[in-house]
Order: C-alpha cells, then structure tokens, then sequence
C-alpha cells in the first residue's frame, strides 16, 4: 500500500501477551486503497487486511498541509550571511 508505514517494538512476545501496532497513512491523491499487514510469529502468519477510501477534498487538504511543513531553500541559522552570528551564542 502506497503512502503506508508501520511501526512496531520488535522483541519477543510470550502467548498472551499483547504490542502495539502503529500503521499510518498519508495519501498523495484521491482515490480507494486497499493493501495488507503481515505479522509473523513462530508458528504462523497472520494477514491483516487494511483500506481506506479518501474523498478528493481530504486529499487536497493533506497536499496543502504538506505544503506547508516544507522546508526553504535557506535557513537563517545554518546559510547566509548571518550563520556564524545565530550560532555564537551556543
């Protein structure tokens, strides 16, 4: 599934306990997804389907809010004329 992670604390689990699962999704369009996590233990695999459906006003402001995190071509306190004096009192 594209625009998908997951994240997890690896390490061994005794029967009946239990670990979080963390899946995110940030889609770059509009449309249906559908895709599958995958959890392997010692003696089998179980197969977690996941989908998601994202109207085209979602995706639109998820692009606009990306936009808006990204970073600038210059940053004051590492380029530029002012580097050494945003650094000088550290």
């Amino acid at each position: 599934m594209p625009h998908c992670s997951v994240a997890y604390q690896t390490g061994a689990l005794a029967a009946g306990m239990e670990t979080p699962i963390t899946v995110t999704f940030t889609p770059g369009r509009a449309g249906d997804f559908v895709g599958e996590v995958k959890v392997q233990s010692e003696a089998n695999i179980i197969v977690v389907s996941v989908s998601a459906k994202v109207p085209q006003h979602q995706a639109e402001e998820a692009a606009a809010a990306a936009a808006a995190v990204e970073p600038t071509e210059q940053s004051p306190a590492t380029d530029g004329p002012n580097a050494s004096a945003a650094g000088a009192g550290t």
